[in-house]
């Protein structure tokens, strides 16, 4: 299964369901089911952040307890946009989520399913490949 990692909490809010476009430099022809990993890095400024901190709130989540090295979630990749077509038709909270600033894409996620998490597993760069024959939910 091709795989994209995402530094923390960024990973967590796919799982979730909170985060629905994942905002890349860079385009992919690549469709259908992907799995979610996330990184081992932590960006530890947003839970202090208001918007972000009633969301990790609601869910329990801080800096200490969030899941890194692990694939956390499978879901799609529905349709690929320019991120200037999207921002006008977004939310408030989608748009707090990504970087919409020109040239940028959009990666539409749907049928996001967290999953128990396969911890310990190293990410990279880019779409790379994991395949574990025992699990039936990736």
């Amino acid at each position: 299964m091709k795989v994209i990692t995402l530094i923390q909490p960024w990973a967590t809010l796919v799982a979730l369901g909170e985060k629905r476009i994942e905002t890349r430099s860079w385009s992919t022809n690549i469709r259908g089911e992907i799995a979610i990993h996330a990184g081992k890095k932590v960006d530890k400024s947003v839970f202090d952040q208001p918007f972000y901190s009633d969301i990790f709130r609601k869910y329990s989540i801080t800096p200490e307890n969030i899941i890194t090295s692990s694939i956390i979630a499978v879901c799609k990749i529905v349709d690929v946009k320019r991120t200037e077509d999207l921002t006008n038709v977004i939310s408030n909270q989608e748009r707090a989520f990504g970087n919409y600033s020109h040239n940028r894409f959009g990666w539409i996620l749907d049928d996001i399913k967290s999953i128990e998490p396969i911890q310990g597993v190293k990410g990279m760069l880019g779409f790379w490949n994991y395949e574990d024959k025992g699990r039936t939910d990736i």
